[in-house]
């Protein structure tokens, strides 16, 4: 009969409307629910860099060789250092085949442990402080700093460039000298420890 027909076709149709709803309303949920493990990753993201990007560092002075390393926590936390760079040193002076003088300068990556920096504290390392810290077996003429290294209050270490990049590094652990887990804030022969410490306002960052 007609009716039987129609009936099963209306049947048909609403249990198909009934399919594109569900299957709708599982891609909204699946759509909320990659929203929000972005948006937590997010948040977690911006908590894990916001003591990081407390901590910053800068060169002052223009004349090479008398330039001056600024770091500065402005965290709640205290904060292990390292700053590393260039040592160099200049080979005895040879004279070519028209009696000129010629100095070669061979370079070495290193990575000084600074010590602890403590919380909202700002610090001046001089290039003699610098220099006299990069010493091992021969002192280099010139050391010439790039870049900070410090770990943050979980653990997680970071770097920070002197024009101002931050960057996390899971890898510091590899490269770090010892003596740079060896600190605390008592120690003392640390660079951070023979310089002038400056307490910094208003702290935490705003």
């Amino acid at each position: 009969m007609d009716w039987v027909r129609h009936t099963t076709v209306i049947a048909a149709l609403v249990a198909a409307a009934g399919l594109a709803v569900t299957a709708w309303g599982t891609a909204k949920s699946a759509q909320v629910a990659d929203d929000q493990l972005e948006q937590s990753r997010e948040e977690q993201e911006k908590e894990e860099r916001a003591q990081a990007s407390a901590v910053t560092a800068w060169l002052e002075g223009l004349a090479e060789g008398d330039e001056t390393l600024i770091i500065a926590n402005r965290s709640l936390y205290p904060v292990p250092v390292a700053v590393d760079g260039m040592r160099k040193w200049d080979k005895e002076p040879v004279t070519d085949s028209e009696g000129n003088s010629i100095i070669t300068t061979v370079s070495q990556e290193h990575t000084i442990a600074l010590g602890v920096l403590p919380p909202c504290t700002r610090v001046t390392l001089s290039h003699d402080l610098l220099l006299k810290h990069s010493t091992d077996v021969k002192a280099p003429d010139d050391f010439d700093p790039s870049l900070i290294f410090f770990m943050d209050a979980t653990g997680q270490h970071w770097q920070r460039g002197l024009s101002g990049k931050l960057k996390p590094r899971p890898d510091l652990d590899q490269k770090l000298p010892p003596a740079f887990y060896e600190f605390d804030e008592l120690d003392v022969g640390t660079p951070i420890r023979e310089t002038k410490r400056v307490k910094l306002t208003p702290c935490p960052a705003q």
